[in-house]
Protein backbone atom coordinates (compact mmCIF):
# COMPACT_ATOMS: atom_id res chain seq x y z
CA UNK A 1 0.00 0.00 0.00
CA UNK A 2 1.29 3.42 -0.95
CA UNK A 3 0.73 5.93 1.84
CA UNK A 4 -0.83 9.30 1.31
CA UNK A 5 0.40 12.59 2.71
CA UNK A 6 -2.38 12.62 5.32
CA UNK A 7 -1.69 9.04 6.39
CA UNK A 8 1.97 9.86 6.96
CA UNK A 9 1.31 13.13 8.80
CA UNK A 10 -1.42 11.58 10.96
CA UNK A 11 0.52 8.43 11.86
CA UNK A 12 1.35 8.15 15.55
CA UNK A 13 5.02 7.25 15.12
CA UNK A 14 6.74 8.82 18.16
CA UNK A 15 7.27 6.05 20.70
CA UNK A 16 7.10 6.88 24.40
CA UNK A 17 8.19 4.65 27.27
CA UNK A 18 7.84 5.02 31.03
CA UNK A 19 11.06 4.60 33.02
CA UNK A 20 11.31 4.08 36.76
CA UNK A 21 13.86 6.43 38.34
CA UNK A 22 13.93 5.72 42.08
CA UNK A 23 16.78 8.22 42.55
CA UNK A 24 14.32 10.94 41.54
CA UNK A 25 11.45 9.45 43.51
CA UNK A 26 9.23 8.23 40.70
CA UNK A 27 8.86 7.64 36.99
CA UNK A 28 9.61 9.66 33.88
CA UNK A 29 8.68 9.25 30.23
CA UNK A 30 11.28 9.00 27.50
CA UNK A 31 10.38 9.49 23.85
CA UNK A 32 11.71 9.04 20.38
CA UNK A 33 12.70 12.39 18.90
CA UNK A 34 10.80 13.91 16.04
CA UNK A 35 12.91 14.93 13.07
CA UNK A 36 12.60 18.54 14.23
CA UNK A 37 13.79 17.70 17.74
CA UNK A 38 16.69 15.70 16.35
CA UNK A 39 17.74 18.68 14.22
CA UNK A 40 17.54 21.00 17.27
CA UNK A 41 19.57 18.45 19.23
CA UNK A 42 22.27 18.53 16.54
CA UNK A 43 22.33 22.33 16.60
CA UNK A 44 23.07 22.18 20.34
CA UNK A 45 25.97 19.81 19.74
CA UNK A 46 27.65 21.11 16.59
CA UNK A 47 28.77 24.29 14.92
CA UNK A 48 29.77 24.68 11.29
CA UNK A 49 33.29 25.80 10.48
CA UNK A 50 34.31 28.08 7.59
CA UNK A 51 34.55 25.03 5.28
CA UNK A 52 30.96 24.04 6.08
CA UNK A 53 32.00 21.03 8.13
CA UNK A 54 30.44 20.14 11.46
CA UNK A 55 32.60 20.58 14.51
CA UNK A 56 31.62 19.65 18.04
CA UNK A 57 30.86 22.49 20.39
CA UNK A 58 33.18 22.53 23.36
CA UNK A 59 31.76 21.89 26.82
CA UNK A 60 28.53 20.34 25.50
CA UNK A 61 27.83 16.76 26.51
CA UNK A 62 26.04 14.57 23.98
CA UNK A 63 24.21 12.50 26.62
CA UNK A 64 22.94 15.55 28.47
CA UNK A 65 21.60 17.10 25.27
CA UNK A 66 19.94 13.82 24.34
CA UNK A 67 18.12 13.77 27.68
CA UNK A 68 16.90 17.34 27.17
CA UNK A 69 15.33 16.27 23.87
CA UNK A 70 13.83 12.96 25.05
CA UNK A 71 12.53 13.34 28.63
CA UNK A 72 8.85 14.16 28.41
CA UNK A 73 5.43 13.99 30.02
CA UNK A 74 2.99 11.16 29.29
CA UNK A 75 1.68 13.01 26.21
CA UNK A 76 5.18 13.34 24.74
CA UNK A 77 5.70 17.03 25.51
CA UNK A 78 9.32 17.75 26.38
CA UNK A 79 9.77 18.75 30.01
CA UNK A 80 13.19 20.37 29.56
CA UNK A 81 14.51 23.01 27.19
CA UNK A 82 17.93 23.92 25.88
CA UNK A 83 18.31 26.25 28.87
CA UNK A 84 18.15 23.20 31.19
CA UNK A 85 21.07 21.32 29.63
CA UNK A 86 23.64 22.46 32.18
CA UNK A 87 21.32 21.64 35.10
CA UNK A 88 20.64 18.16 33.70
CA UNK A 89 24.39 17.53 33.61
CA UNK A 90 24.44 17.74 37.42
CA UNK A 91 22.08 14.78 37.88
CA UNK A 92 23.13 11.28 38.98
CA UNK A 93 24.69 9.07 36.33
CA UNK A 94 22.84 6.09 37.77
CA UNK A 95 19.50 7.81 37.08
CA UNK A 96 20.46 9.40 33.78
CA UNK A 97 22.05 6.21 32.41
CA UNK A 98 18.76 4.39 32.90
CA UNK A 99 16.95 7.08 30.89
CA UNK A 100 19.68 7.25 28.26
CA UNK A 101 19.50 3.52 27.65
CA UNK A 102 15.83 3.88 26.70
CA UNK A 103 16.40 7.10 24.73
CA UNK A 104 19.14 5.50 22.64
CA UNK A 105 17.00 2.46 21.92
CA UNK A 106 13.89 4.47 21.01
CA UNK A 107 15.95 6.70 18.72
CA UNK A 108 17.90 3.84 17.11
CA UNK A 109 21.27 5.14 18.28
CA UNK A 110 24.01 2.53 18.40
CA UNK A 111 26.94 2.86 20.77
CA UNK A 112 29.16 3.48 17.72
CA UNK A 113 26.99 6.44 16.63
CA UNK A 114 27.06 7.88 20.14
CA UNK A 115 30.85 7.45 20.35
CA UNK A 116 31.30 9.14 16.95
CA UNK A 117 29.08 12.07 17.94
CA UNK A 118 31.01 12.53 21.17
CA UNK A 119 34.35 12.52 19.28
CA UNK A 120 33.39 15.11 16.62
Amino acid sequence: MILTRDQILNASDIGIEKVSVPEWGGEIYVKAMSLGDRNKCSLCLFDTDEKGEQIAKKDVDYNTVMLAFTLCDKKGKLIFSEEDIEAISNKSTKATDRCLEVAKRLNNFTEEEVDNAEKK
